[in-house]
């Protein structure tokens, strides 16, 4: 059976979402009949989408869509899209708008598209609120985000927000109150798949895009570390199996906050060497660091599992 899918990205930041584009490129079962992008540079986002398909052979339908979240939080970590090309200026891409082609698309095969959002929701939501048709007409949503396990330290704590509902949490409760059939899945399950060094030199060895791919820092990083010891489960990825977590700047930023979570919880509670002391803000971990912004954020998931 073929699938008909539409990708909706913000493909570009890191090199998760292309390894996702790449799979489905690379699915005989899936006809990928378009690309949309959502937050931040969006064209640009959209000419990347469009040079990797290329350089796999294939041409796709690469549409710019929202670049501001419906929630008016500041898009993070903005102009870094597309950093590992110089040209993406000059790649073609589709005129007119990516909320109104996802729109189209489903309302001229209504109950065939799949449509798989691996970034921030914005374009889904906006999709929504544009055709009161379009819930009911999407044959499937597959969506990655949220966190549903427990806190970072095992314990009741709070756990951490995932970065795509966190970046527009508005989309996300708009697009799972509207009524799709959608499966959602979390960061709990997607850091559990491993990339490790055999998997990595498959993918240089794939031609132009396996090339591509491979020569993505995050990629090198985890050949690197792979090389070193063992393959841990914490060597996951997120969308669709693609961010090495254990290796990018953000997720060792993360770890700093987790611990100053912690060592809060310590101090309010009067416990060990820090009572009495303050030697940080509880808000450290939403302040620059020398690396990146954390994408993590305090509060529970916005929804459960479907």
């Amino acid at each position: 059976m073929t699938h008909r899918v539409v990708l909706d990205t913000d493909i570009g930041s890191d090199v998760d979402d292309a390894l996702a584009l790449a799979v489905l490129l690379g699915s005989p079962e899936v006809d990928l009949v378009g690309v949309t992008t959502v937050y931040g540079d969006t064209a640009l986002r959209a000419r990347l989408a469009a040079r990797l398909a290329r350089l796999a052979g294939r041409e796709v339908v690469a549409v710019a869509g929202q670049r501001e979240p419906l929630s008016g939080r500041d898009v993070w970590w903005a102009g870094h899209e597309g950093g590992s090309f110089d040209d993406l200026g000059d790649e073609p891409i589709s005129a007119g708008d990516g909320v109104d082609f996802l729109v189209d698309t489903v309302r001229s095969a209504p109950g065939e598209i799949d449509l798989v959002a691996i970034g921030p929701l914005t374009n889904v939501a906006a999709a929504v609120r544009a055709d009161p048709r379009f819930a009911g007409t999407l044959r499937h949503l597959y969506v990655m985000g949220g966190r549903f396990g427990h806190a970072p330290d095992g314990g009741p704590g709070p756990r951490t927000a995932e970065h795509n509902f966190r970046s527009d949490a508005t989309a996300a409760h708009l697009v799972h109150a509207a009524g799709i059939r959608s499966t959602t899945t979390g960061l709990d399950v997607t850091t559990t798949v491993r990339l490790g060094r055999a998997a990595v030199d498959r993918i240089g060895a794939a031609g132009a895009l396996g090339a591509a791919l491979r020569a993505e820092p995050a990629v090198v990083a985890v050949h690197r570390r792979a090389g070193q010891r063992p393959a841990r489960p914490g060597d996951g990825t997120d969308d669709a199996g693609a961010r090495p977590v254990r290796v990018c700047p953000r997720h060792r930023v993360g770890r700093r906050r987790r611990r100053l979570q912690y060592l809060h919880r310590r101090y309010r509670s009067g416990a060990g060497r820090h009572r009495g002391r303050r030697r940080y803000r509880s808000d450290d971990h939403d302040r620059p660091h020398r690396h990146r912004r954390s994408v993590a954020g305090l509060g529970p998931p916005l929804v459960a599992p479907l």
